[in-house]
């Protein structure tokens, strides 16, 4: 039985024997700085009484009087915080009068990161993303940006949970392993640190690491006439050792260059074999020899190169075989490839029953297949749609007798000992042109060229100012004892020759040359010995192998057509030697070698005498260093390798190329009339071309290009200058192209043998053909080196 005290403030509990001391309630407490309650264990002792444990946040009931202690634990943690009771708090005593609260304070001092950790693995599915699972070992450990390390555990289950001491608001670099070993090999962190703010000590979940398999690079390059082809489709293939295939697709960049991250284990990497170029939208294929499949074993981190996948124009080509029906190959059958019943290309088969033909254009084409040379049986035909190589197959009876061997192709040559005679003519050996026609010997073109030679001036009839003018100019007039002298004054340093001469850079270097060797030669012959124990053959001879040195260089300066460069190089070496040295005291080859013979040197001059000898030895070496200057800044201009050339001398190249062209017009007729192809039956052998060319008879050519090179090209590039020789490259372009399309088809022409008489098939008159073409075409490559500056632009006004 309870009763209460007159002041409300406790309770009277009555015994059997009577009252018994008043209890008061007293409150064991424990919160936050938020005052949010904390469930944690303290230890009461009341009065005497042994302490004991009990929970915070219960009330007790305390006889009055006595006296409550408690002690409230320095520090409390929670699943995510950690607390401390405030100093003050820590142990509590109170004598209970009253009602009474024990509550102690705790503030926050740390909080919990964790975080999941998860593996990549191998398996047979071919997902793209690979599987993961949790991850247990790799440790975690906690550093303040002082570099103390503030917590550290370890990672079970996939999850870590690091408890990070925490004073007001402070940074934590979060770090795990990186590497990690796994059964396919190394796996790694992309990022295995991670910088956290923790405030307010509030729990902080830092999110998802993943251990990776280690990735292996696979690099290549795709190439189109040696630079690099973009937008060309790459496919990776990887299967790793466990199984997982990976297939992955790039592009190749602006460079040709293309790269990828994948599976370590056998990786393949495949391009297409045709694309189109994107720079031109032509169709490229690859090229011989080059696989659009490469492999490599791959292991992780490493890198590898698949090397150049090369791309060339898209040929367009077919390969046909001709075989008896037992299956053996039949030599010698003219095989064609005929498109809108127009032949394109043609070949005869070899002695492995096989022939190749490579076509201008993709299409539908016919593969005509003769089962004699006479024709005299029908051919086999088959249609065939032409985009990259094509080959096919055809099977025909062999045809005997004498019919079929008597048209055969025989091996090179041998058709012609017993069948032609061996021909000889007297042949001049003077270079005389093209003899197929008689040549004029007008007076006006001997008057042109005599006033071009003397007045520099190009003749014309309406430009009499002109005239006057270059009259005035090429002859000084004086007054001398009553009469007038007039003295011609050359308008150029220039040696006449057909067509060009010695002029521009050729010629400036030239009369440099003339006029240092004119000063030069007698300023060595003039030389003495500086030194007392020179030996006279020594300094004679070292100084006429420098003598000879420079009269052959100043003769190969003036060399008409130009002045072959590794000669040059190779005299200026002589006299100078190797380097660049452009001190005298330091020069070497023969050069050196006189002033060493001569003890030419500052240390050996006492006398006014001595030093005029070597003031003129360094004004001889001067010359020729001087002269070296001005050759290596013109010499790109002798080496003929690029379209920058001087035309004086690119003309006088010209002129023995069209020389040379009309001789072998005389040769290819020579050649004629040694089978039986006389003058009349040229006149009536027609030349045939596809593609809409109409057909000329080869007297027509023949004549035409022996006209072209002895007459109307020298002509028009006298009159003309470089306008004369651009108006002759399409005439050249022309005249190569039917030369090259008058051979035969087996020899790269467009001819078919049995169109043509038996003489015209000869290797003999074949092999001057192609002579004949190659000639125009060094002609035409000559006269392309010519340029011509573009015309003024008009301006109105």
């Amino acid at each position: 039985m309870e009763k209460q005290d007159k002041q409300g403030k406790g309770t009277t509990q009555q015994g059997p024997t009577g009252p018994k001391a008043v209890q008061f309630q007293v409150d064991i407490a424990a919160v936050d700085s938020e005052d949010r309650p904390l469930s944690l264990e303290a230890q009461v002792q009341i009065g005497g009484e042994k302490p004991r444990k009990l929970r915070a946040n219960q009330r007790i009931q305390v006889p009055k009087g006595e006296v409550v202690r408690v002690t409230y634990p320095e520090t409390f943690q929670t699943g995510t915080r950690i607390f401390r009771v405030r100093e003050e708090h820590r142990h509590v005593r109170c004598c209970v009068k009253l009602d009474t609260v024990c509550k102690a304070m705790y503030d926050p001092v740390g909080c919990v990161i964790t975080g999941t950790v998860l593996r990549e693995i191998l398996d047979e599915c071919c997902d793209e993303e690979l599987r993961t699972e949790p991850v247990s070992g790799p440790e975690v450990v906690a550093f303040l940006p002082d570099g103390r390390e503030v917590a550290r555990t370890s990672v079970r289950g996939g999850r870590f949970s690091l408890l990070v001491p925490y004073e007001h608001r402070q940074e934590v670099l979060v770090r795990l392993d990186r590497w990690l070993r796994g059964e396919s090999g190394d796996l790694v962190l992309d990022e295995h640190q991670l910088r956290v703010w923790l405030e307010c000590c509030e729990p902080c979940d830092i999110g998802t690491f993943i251990y990776r398999i280690q990735r292996a690079w696979i690099n290549g390059r795709a190439l189109a006439g040696g630079a690099g082809l973009a937008n060309v489709p790459v496919t990776v293939t990887s299967r790793a050792s466990g199984g997982k295939l990976q297939v992955q697709t790039a592009v190749t960049g602006a460079g040709g260059c293309f790269s990828a991250a994948v599976l370590p284990g056998r990786v393949a990497v495949s391009v297409p074999d045709r694309v189109v170029d994107p720079a031109t939208g032509r169709m490229l294929e690859t090229s011989d020899g080059t696989r659009t499949t490469r492999e490599q074993e791959l292991l992780g981190g490493r890198t590898a190169d698949v090397g150049e996948f090369a791309y060339g124009e898209e040929r367009h080509i077919v390969r046909w075989r001709v075989r008896d029906p037992e299956g053996a190959p039949v030599s010698g059958i003219l095989v064609e490839v005929h498109q809108n019943g127009v032949p394109v290309a043609a070949r005869y088969t070899g002695d492995d029953g096989r022939v190749e033909m490579e076509l201008d254009n993709a299409g539908a084409y016919d593969v005509v297949v003769h089962r004699d040379p006479r024709r005299e049986l029908g051919p086999v035909t088959e249609a065939v749609v032409v985009n990259s190589v094509v080959e096919g197959e055809t099977r025909i009876a062999v045809v005997a007798g004498p019919a079929f061997f008597a048209t055969t192709p025989h091996a090179p040559g041998t058709d012609e000992v017993p069948s032609y005679p061996v021909l000889t003519e007297e042949v001049s050996t003077g270079g005389a042109l093209y003899s197929g026609r008689t040549q004029p010997a007008g007076l006006a073109r001997t008057v042109s060229g005599a006033l071009r030679d003397v007045l520099g001036w190009r003749p014309n009839v309406k430009d009499s100012k002109g005239f006057v003018a270059a009259l005035t100019q090429s002859f000084d007039c004086k007054e001398a004892q009553g009469r007038t002298e007039c003295v011609w004054v050359p308008r150029t340093y220039s040696v006449q020759a057909d067509l060009g001469a010695v002029t521009g850079a050729q010629a400036s270097i030239y009369a440099r040359a003339q006029k240092a060797l004119d000063h030069a030669v007698p300023l060595l012959d003039g030389l003495r010995p500086l030194r007392a124990d020179s030996d006279d053959e020594d300094t004679a001879s070292s100084l006429e192998i420098a003598k000879t040195s420079a009269r052959s260089l100043g003769a190969e300066l003036g060399r008409e057509g130009g002045a072959r460069v590794q000669r040059v190089d190779s005299l200026f070496e002589v006299l100078l030697g190797r380097g660049v040295a452009t001190d005298p005291a330091r020069i070497g080859g023969q050069l050196g070698a006189v002033r060493d013979a001569y003890g030419l040197d500052r240390a050996n001059v006492n006398t006014i005498e001595e030093e005029e000898n070597l003031t003129n030895f360094l004004i001889v070496v001067d010359h020729v260093l001087s002269l070296r200057q001005s050759w290596q800044a013109q010499r790109s201009f002798f080496a003929r390798t690029s379209t920058d050339v001087y035309f004086g001398t690119q003309m006088v190249l010209l002129s023995r190329a069209l020389a040379v062209l009309a001789e072998s017009v005389d040769e290819v007729q020579f050649a004629l009339d040694s089978v039986f192809v006389g003058s009349a039956e040229r006149q009536t052998l027609e030349l045939r071309f596809p593609r809409d060319r109409e057909p000329i008879f080869l007297a027509d050519l023949l004549d035409w290009i022996g006209t072209f090179a002895a007459e109307e090209a020298p002509q028009m590039i006298r009159d003309g200058g470089k306008a004369g020789v651009t108006a002759l490259i399409p005439v050249m372009q022309r005249l190569a192209d039917l030369t090259r399309g008058a051979l035969l088809v087996q020899r790269g022409g467009q001819q078919n043998p049995a169109d043509v008489p038996a003489g015209y098939r000869t290797n003999r008159v074949q092999r001057a053909m192609e002579e004949l073409a190659g000639h125009l075409e060094d002609a035409l490559a000559l006269s392309e080196q010519v340029r011509r500056a573009p015309a003024p632009a008009a301006v109105d006004g």
